[in-house]
């Protein structure tokens, strides 16, 4: 259906657009550990080598950035799990 396709890539660009808005609403250490991992899809370790911050750090950075974005994206997670 055309009209379906229509609608589901206006919802498309609109979470993507919350996903946008919380993501810029994170320090930029957390944005940064974020997109390094789930963007560019690099390891825990090649992240810690790239930023210069141990492992540990990295971890705690992507927690808190994760749990940031669960809170700003608290209204999409049914949309995001279908």
């Amino acid at each position: 259906n055309q009209t379906r396709g229509a609608d589901q890539l206006t919802d498309d660009r609109f979470i993507a657009d919350a996903i946008g808005d919380a993501l810029s609403q994170l320090d930029d250490k957390h944005r940064e550990v974020f997109e390094l991992r789930y963007m560019e899809q690099l390891s825990i370790k090649e992240i810690s080598e790239a930023i210069d911050k141990s492992e540990g750090t990295v971890k705690s950075r992507l927690f808190y950035a994760t749990k940031k974005l669960a809170g700003e994206l608290e209204e999409f997670k049914y949309v995001l799990k279908n």
